[in-house]
């Protein structure tokens, strides 16, 4: 889903960040999975076009309870989420190496993921 300037706003404690939507714009429920990202360098079509910046995920984490004008969201425990709906167990995908021209990779991020911080882009998942 595309970005509608959602932003972490608070970070009360270890496991909780406040974001600054609420029930009166209507984007957010309870439940809903967001994403906390940081953004990389300016992608651009083969036509030039620009598509956004590079994103990576810092953490997940669930829309627990929503205000007028804010949500406070905490991340979930993988224990919590071994089942889903159809009683199966949720699995983790792993990737195998592309075949590349290795002079045309260039790195969107440097170094590790870092950590969430007041003002970081929220996406609905």
């Amino acid at each position: 889903m595309a970005n509608q300037g959602i932003r972490v706003i608070a970070m009360p404690d270890e496991y909780t960040i406040y974001v600054n939507s609420g029930s009166e714009n209507k984007l957010l429920k309870k439940g809903h999975v967001l994403m906390v990202v940081e953004t990389g360098y300016e992608l651009f079509d083969t036509d030039g076009k620009s598509l956004g910046n590079a994103m990576r995920v810092k953490e997940e984490v669930e829309v627990v309870q929503v205000y007028p004008k804010y949500s406070v969201c905490r991340k979930r425990d993988l224990d919590a989420l071994s089942f889903n709906k159809h009683f199966s167990l949720d699995s983790k995908s792993s990737y195998s190496k592309l075949n590349l021209n290795k002079d045309s990779i260039q790195p969107a991020f440097s170094g590790e993921v870092s950590p969430i911080e007041i003002g970081d882009l929220v996406i609905i998942k």
